[in-house]
Order: C-alpha cells, then sequence, then structure tokens
C-alpha cells in the first residue's frame, strides 16, 4: 500500500492530539507538584548517621528534597535548630554560631523528605523530554510520507 499526500491530515491529527495530551499531562504533574510542596505529607527518616567535618557547608542527606530537619545530634553535642539549615535540594547545611563552634564527628539526623515529589519531578523531566521530540517526530512522518510519495510517483513508469 503507497501512501499519499492525503494520508498526512490523520496522522498530523494524530500528532496534534499526542502534543495536547502531553501538554495537559504535563500540567496535571506541574500542580500535583505544587500541592506536594505546599503539603504537610512526607516522610521521616530518624537517625541517618552523617558525618560533619567542615563548617558552613551542605551535605547530602540519602533521600531528597529535604522538608523539615527534626534534630542534629550524637552522644556528646546536640546542635542547636539556630545552628543549622536545610534546602529541599542540597541537604544540610551545619554552621556554629557564637559559643557553639561545630564540632567535626558523626552525628545523627532526623528530618522529613517528600517521596512523591521525587516522582513527580520526575514525570515531568520525561515529558518535558517527549514534548521536546514530538517536532522531529512529526517531521520524520511528513518527510517519509512524502519521499514515499515521490518514490511511487516517479517508480511508476509507463511503458
Amino acid at each position: 500500500m503507497a501512501y499519499t499526500v492525503r494520508d498526512l491530515a490523520p496522522i498530523a491529527v494524530m500528532l496534534v492530539v499526542a502534543t495536547i495530551i502531553v501538554s495537559i499531562g504535563a500540567n496535571v504533574l506541574q500542580e500535583i507538584k505544587e500541592q506536594q510542596e505546599g503539603s504537610d505529607r512526607g516522610t521521616s527518616v530518624s537517625n541517618e548517621s552523617m558525618t560533619f567535618s567542615v563548617n558552613n557547608t551542605y551535605y547530602s542527606t540519602a533521600y531528597m528534597p529535604v522538608k523539615t530537619v527534626a534534630s542534629i545530634a550524637n552522644d556528646s553535642h546536640i546542635i542547636a535548630s539556630a545552628n543549622y539549615t536545610w534546602d529541599d535540594q542540597l541537604g544540610v547545611k551545619v554552621y556554629g554560631g557564637t559559643g557553639a563552634p561545630l564540632v567535626p564527628g558523626t552525628y545523627n539526623v532526623t528530618y522529613v523528605y517528600l517521596v512523591s515529589l521525587n516522582v513527580t519531578e520526575s514525570g515531568l523531566e520525561s515529558v518535558e523530554e517527549l514534548g521536546e521530540w514530538l517536532p522531529t517526530i512529526a517531521l520524520i512522518v511528513a518527510a517519509v510520507i512524502v519521499i514515499g510519495t515521490i518514490v511511487v510517483y516517479f517508480g511508476t513508469g509507463k511503458n
């Protein structure tokens, strides 16, 4: 069966529908992500062992993104909440305050992370990647049909 230029219309409609589905999917995932970032949901990790050796440096936790940090302590030191901070993508940063310098060592860190946010962000990245390929796929399909039509037209010689 030879393709003709008329066959482009249904293929174009399918590509438009696919583009709409990808766009709507991306919007839904973005809304879910925004709701998760503002929610109180999360998974708690208790007493993850982390070694802090340098003052005022971010250390990655085993699970990201970090939503909150509840405590940082070991057998001999408790780090006051005023002397640490966290970034949802970078991890935990400990710094010694006035009169409370950082004592390097291994500490137990208790924190909450958003596992569902990781899944949503992965979904968003996948949908964006697919969306970037849609114009290329459309161009290839159109080129195949046009080239096929030309080959069929010139290949049917009349003897």
